[in-house]
């Protein structure tokens, strides 16, 4: 697996502490758009609307923003990464677990007319899709291990003792990984050990 996960962009943490997450997002988002190829620059903005997303009630700095632009970013971006990043074990492990954490992220409730969930099904399923892929494809990455052997699904069918051997074999690696001090970062250290 290249390290590290993330493309290194100066400035970015201290965007974060200073709390200004717009300013996170349209930097991220201009890098991006100038060098959509990059697969390290497209999971820095993914990853950074998710997170906000995910903690918008609780993370400080988010009365005033426009969850929209958030959630239309990560949208756009999840469109993007399905089309042209569909085989990237990177992309393939991050948006599986993104996704099957909160699927409601990936879609408009509009979008969900009859109510009936179907939507949010359909996406976990999808994040679910996305992180077997990861895993078999790749069965060293322990990245992408650790986070299928650890679904909801794997853990039922199979126990959770290949969960905590991959965690236990990852540890020492996550520094190399994620080695920055964004909040992404510290969010994937942190959750991976």
């Amino acid at each position: 697996m290249k390290n590290p996960v993330f493309a290194v962009i100066d400035g970015l943490s201290e965007l974060e502490n200073d709390l200004k997450w717009e300013d996170a997002r349209a930097l991220l988002y201009s890098l991006w758009d100038q060098d959509r190829e990059s697969i390290e620059l497209f999971l820095r903005l993914f990853s950074e609307c998710w997170y906000l997303l995910c903690e918008w009630e609780v993370e400080e700095g988010t009365k005033g923003l426009s969850w929209d632009a958030f959630q239309d970013t990560l949208i756009e971006c999840t469109t993007y990464g399905l089309e042209h990043f569909n085989q990237d074990i990177r992309f393939l492990w991050m948006g599986g677990y993104m996704i099957s954490m909160f699927p409601y992220l990936f879609y408009r409730d509009e979008l969900d007319e009859d109510k009936s969930g179907a939507l949010y099904l359909k996406w976990e399923s999808k994040g679910n899709e996305m992180s077997e892929k990861a895993a078999r494809q790749e069965p060293n990455n322990l990245l992408a291990k650790l986070h299928f052997v650890g679904s909801y699904q794997f853990v039922t069918a199979n126990g959770n003792d290949e969960y905590l051997e991959t965690k236990k074999q990852l540890v020492p690696l996550l520094g190399k990984y994620f080695p920055g001090d964004t909040i992404i970062e510290e969010y994937f250290r942190e959750v991976c050990s």
